[in-house]
């Protein structure tokens, strides 16, 4: 097997979501990046978009998911997107789907939060960062033991 890593950089959506009620007023841009891995072996013998996941379409599915929600939490929206990147192919060996919202109440610069999920033996196991940035100041928390979805 021969694994490739993805890396989608920088998708912007507009997503209601927000704890506070100021929050909830409009919806509000977040940027969200996603990476996942596949095997790549077919891929490079063949050099055909169909025997690779077409990460074009997963962007596309990752910003319907984001801008069709009004999840609370980012950690919410997280999760969903990398669910759903497992599930878009079978190909898709892992995922991780970071969302960072701009401009926080707090009068942090941004929040972010990363939420990864890996398919087969371990598809119940998710590791969750959040990350929050202020100027001067950067706190990453990781949390989580195996076992744990990331789903109360």
């Amino acid at each position: 097997m021969l694994t490739g890593k993805f890396f989608i950089h920088g998708i912007r959506v507009l997503s209601l979501i927000g704890a506070y009620s100021e929050e909830r007023l409009s919806k509000r841009e977040l940027i969200i990046d996603a990476e996942f891995s596949e095997d790549i072996s077919l891929a490079v013998d063949t050099d055909a978009l169909g025997d690779t996941v077409d990460y074009d379409r997963l962007c596309a599915s990752i910003r319907r998911i984001a801008e069709s929600s009004s999840y609370v939490l980012i950690e919410s929206l997280a999760y969903a997107a990398a669910r759903a990147c497992l599930m878009f192919d079978d190909r898709v060996l892992s995922a991780s789907v970071t969302v960072t919202k701009p401009g926080c109440p707090n009068g942090a610069v941004s929040a972010s939060v990363s939420v990864e999920l890996f398919r087969g033996e371990d598809a119940d196991r998710a590791q969750i960062s959040l990350g929050f940035s202020r100027p001067q100041c950067n706190v990453n928390v990781h949390t989580l033991p195996s076992g744990t979805t990331g789903r109360a």
